[in-house]
Parts: structure tokens; C-alpha cells; sequence
């Protein structure tokens, strides 16, 4: 924003990468999931490990929260004015 970028732009922006980075930790757990699930089974009684509903719900809620840890801050961080923020570095 101190070089002319739209304060909008640089929300996205540090929201975006945050999301990536989520996606990217989901996938990680889903495919470890996948992996493991012969052993995870053997743990679980009177449950199956490919419930749909269970591998569905808990990346968007994962994503949710996610998006909400990286939004918030970077909704609050856009509102300072950029020449406060490099007086008190």
C-alpha cells in the first residue's frame, strides 16, 4: 500500500496466499487420511473411515476457519494508514 497498491488488492492478496497454503495443508491431510485408513479403521468401532459426509464437512469448516484466520487480520492491517505503519517500524 506505501508503493501505490489499492488497499484491496493487498487484502486479497494476503488472504489468497493464506488460502493456499490452507488448501494445500487439506490436501495433505486428505491424502494422509486415504493412507492411513486401514490403521484408522482398526482404531474406530461401529464406524467406516469413508463416511462422504464426514470427508466433505471437514475441509470446508477447516476452510472457513481458514479464511476467517486470514481475513480478519488482513481487513484490520488495510485499515493503517501505510505511512503510521512505516513511521513505527
Amino acid at each position: 500500500m506505501a508503493l501505490g497498491a489499492p488497499r484491496e488488492r493487498v487484502m486479497w492478496m494476503v488472504t489468497g496466499e493464506a488460502m493456499l497454503l490452507a488448501a494445500g495443508g487439506e490436501l495433505a491431510g486428505l491424502a494422509g487420511a486415504f493412507a492411513l485408513r486401514r490403521l484408522i479403521d482398526s482404531q474406530l468401532y461401529s464406524m467406516t473411515t469413508m463416511d462422504p459426509l464426514i470427508i466433505m464437512t471437514v475441509p470446508v469448516i477447516l476452510g472457513a476457519v481458514a479464511f476467517a484466520a486470514a481475513f480478519i487480520p488482513a481487513r484490520r492491517a488495510m485499515q493503517v494508514d501505510p505511512l503510521i505503519a512505516l513511521r513505527n517500524e
